[in-house]
């Protein structure tokens, strides 16, 4: 099993150079949550990089496998801050370079300049239908999916496989965890808000950052503050004893007002804890799970909230089943948590199968080789580069190429005409004006 560390060491060994004659560094944000682009670093040794790169002076010659894996891509949240750099990186920001960028560049377009490379880059992420990805390759950078949270999920959760749990039929039918109402999770304070309604069944404890957000006297008052406090490096952290204290989870996702799909550790919180589960996301995302071997609820209760794709509309089919549900006398609510059974011990049975986790491990070595390939095609046939057509994009909007850059292409150019002429002729062709 995969931690986070751990996991990125497996990705550097298998598919990042100095361990695989490629042209790929990987690289990924060296404290986890970092959104500052200058914090994304190479996961190799210092002497590696610069020895290859010829001290930094074509280190964008070579495409990178960034691991952008995480959290949700959206380029808002980036951005270019020289006052959070870590003083080891000091040394190597050009502060005017980057003031450029951010003065000329859209958030996409700054996002795009610092990660283009020569030969295009992969980038590792874990979303389905994602119209930012899709946006991305439109612009050079080649697509590489896999299901991180699901592979991480397997180590946080390691212990609960060893739990013998009970439940307690007398308990709330209902119990929802949610730390945080900031930004794309902000309609958890509307479903907590529906929630009132049979908060007498649901089980909730509120965490001291949403209880900032909370501007509902109703809502802060229907629940109990939490007696455990977690931060936001133990998005894993469940007590065992909430299994008795509910029997129906609600997953709150990080995303639910989306196209996307992006499931993180919280669907798996239920199938660890050996529970039926309701969930808020994006569209497809029951589907999603069962194209992984999971079960799901379809023959328990109605599930078509999953395929609607307006958000509104699919939010107001899961507050109705909750509803629903709630209404149940209880002879009928024991009977259908009765049918449930088999299927939650089955889902975390699956969860910590070998079979599972090989499938996930085959996803990534199938969608990394396909990536690895395109983008060797890529240079073979070269048509464009990702770097030069940002370089021109900003030249082109500014009629300005600023001294840092100039001498980064030309080194490249140099390297180029060197090790690859035949290329290094396409590139004068098409970007002579750069030169």
């Amino acid at each position: 099993m995969f931690s986070v560390n751990n996991f990125y060491d497996y990705l550097t060994h298998q598919y990042g150079w100095p361990n695989k004659n490629n042209k790929n560094f990987v690289y990924a944000f060296n404290q986890h949550g970092n959104r500052n682009l200058w914090n994304l670093v190479a996961l190799c040794e210092p002497k590696f990089l610069e020895e290859r790169t010829k001290n930094l002076s074509i280190d964008r010659f070579y495409s990178r496998i960034y691991l952008l894996d995480q959290e949700p891509i959206n380029f808002e949240l980036f951005e270019i801050n020289h006052y959070s750099i870590l003083d080891d990186r000091k040394k190597w920001f050009d502060i005017k370079l980057y003031e450029f960028y951010s003065k000329n560049l859209s958030k996409f377009r700054q996002f795009t300049t610092m990660l283009s490379t020569f030969n295009d880059s992969i980038i590792c992420h874990s979303e389905i239908n994602s119209n930012e990805v899709k946006l991305l390759e439109r612009h050079g950078f080649i697509s590489c999916y896999y299901f991180y949270h699901a592979l991480i999920s397997r180590d946080w959760f390691r212990h609960w496989k060893h739990y013998t749990l009970e439940n307690n039929k007398n308990s709330k039918r209902f119990g929802i965890y949610a730390r945080d109402a900031s930004g794309t999770r902000s309609y958890r304070l509307e479903v907590l808000n529906d929630l009132l309604h049979i908060n007498d069944q649901v089980y909730f404890e509120i965490q001291p950052k949403i209880q900032a957000q909370i501007n509902n006297q109703q809502i802060f008052n229907a629940w109990d503050p939490a007696k455990l406090m977690h931060n936001s490096d133990a998005s894993a952290a469940i007590s065992w004893q909430d299994c008795k204290k509910f029997q129906i989870q609600i997953v709150a996702e990080t995303l639910f007002d989306t196209e996307k799909i992006h499931l993180t550790e919280k669907a798996f919180k239920p199938i660890v804890m050996r529970q039926p589960f309701i969930l808020f996301a994006g569209p497809g995302s029951l589907k999603y799970l069962k194209s992984y071997g999971f079960k799901t609820f379809d023959s328990v209760w109605d599930e078509g909230y999953d395929l609607i794709t307006n958000t509104e509309s699919r939010y107001k089919e899961i507050i109705k089943l909750i509803f629903k549900i709630n209404q149940l006398p209880k002879k009928e609510f024991d009977l259908l948590m009765t049918k449930v059974e088999e299927i939650v011990e089955y889902n975390c049975n699956h969860f910590f199968s070998s079979t599972f986790e090989n499938q996930l491990l085959h996803e990534l070595d199938t969608n990394m080789t396909h990536a690895l390939h395109q983008q060797t095609d890529r240079f073979l046939n070269f048509n464009t580069s990702g770097l030069l057509n940002q370089i021109d994009y900003l030249y082109q909007r500014t009629g300005t190429i600023l001294p840092k850059s100039k001498e980064l292409i030309l080194n490249i150019l140099e390297h180029t005409k060197k090790e690859h002429p035949k290329i290094a002729d396409q590139v004068i062709k098409k970007y002579r004006h750069l030169f």
